[in-house]
């Protein structure tokens, strides 16, 4: 049986259609972008309360970490230390204001959405017409 697949077939391009909240963890890894130096889990800029389920916001730096005693502490062979990269604050976060209404993918009314990751060139882009629930 044939299972179609979660986004389009496309050389060097992973392209998500449209925004659903349910699918939103799911995909900030699938759009995350990194040099081996600096990564950023594929969030928003306008940075959604998203609770643990639907979002996670996830930036870091090559050499930020935390050392902790390991688990395996004791055992033959196992490190005494273990390392893991620290989760640093997100400095991508940006409010767009227009007329006094923030912009938000949740309120108003999303008329066209489209979120690409270039990979052969690292380039995530994305394009949206969005109406505020104004009008505007």
């Amino acid at each position: 049986e044939f299972k179609k697949p979660i986004y389009p077939i496309e050389q060097w391009n992973n392209q998500e259609e449209e925004f659903k909240k349910e699918n939103n963890y799911r995909n900030e890894t699938t759009f995350a972008l990194s040099n081996g130096y600096i990564g950023t889990r594929g969030t928003f800029e306008e940075a959604y309360p998203f609770d643990v389920d639907t979002g996670l916001e996830g930036n870091f730096v090559n050499g930020f970490m935390k050392a902790m005693r390991s688990a395996m502490e004791g055992e033959f062979g196992s490190p005494l230390l273990s390392q893991s990269l620290l989760n640093l604050p997100n400095l991508k976060e940006i409010h767009v204001i227009l007329d006094g209404e923030e912009f938000t993918m949740e309120q108003g009314e999303v008329k066209e959405y489209a979120r690409t990751l270039h990979m052969k060139d690292g380039i995530l882009e994305r394009k949206l017409t969005w109406t505020a629930s104004s009008g505007k």
